[in-house]
């Protein structure tokens, strides 16, 4: 949601993965639609920042859109190897840190099952793995709600939780 504009961004990855589709917060009816310079599967607005952060399709990588979805610049934020086996779903951010959610979906019946999220900040530091217990429901996407994560998991029935992370030594 991006308050200046007042429009719920939606982000459509494959076949779609550089358009976007704006939708009037008050009416639910969309606006326009948005041609990105790069493909993505999620998408972030950061008022402090006046930008998004955006996941980059078919890596773990991510990068900064100015509020008119231009590359703030040339950087490319690399993402960490340490979960690659996850399949990546959605991404939130606070003004300090960026959270991707990630489903553990091909190892949902072994033993060292679990979802994570992984953890940035702004300038591309990597900063850690929140492990999160929700079973083996698949989380679809977080969110920041008063401080907290709240993340909504389970694509049949989805339910929402808020998740009380522990820290990945």
């Amino acid at each position: 949601y991006n308050p200046h504009t007042n429009e719920i961004i939606v982000c459509h990855n494959k076949p779609r993965h550089k358009h976007l589709t704006a939708i009037d917060a008050d009416t639910l009816t969309p606006t326009r639609g948005i041609d990105l310079p790069v493909p993505i599967y999620a998408i972030e607005y950061n008022e402090a920042r006046n930008a998004y952060a955006v996941g980059i399709s078919g890596t773990w990588d991510y990068r900064l859109l100015d509020a008119d979805f231009r590359l703030i610049d040339d950087k490319i934020f690399r993402g960490t190897t340490l979960t690659a086996r996850y399949t990546k779903q959605g991404m939130c951010a606070d003004n300090e840190l960026i959270y991707f959610i990630l489903w553990d979906g091909k190892h949902k019946d072994a033993e060292d099952f679990q979802n994570e999220i992984a953890v940035y900040d702004w300038e591309g530091n990597f900063r850690g793995i929140i492990e999160f217990d929700v079973g083996v429901k698949e989380p679809e996407n977080l969110s920041i709600v008063n401080g907290e994560i709240v993340a909504v998991c389970g694509a049949t029935k989805p339910v929402l939780y808020r998740l009380i992370p522990k820290t990945k030594d």
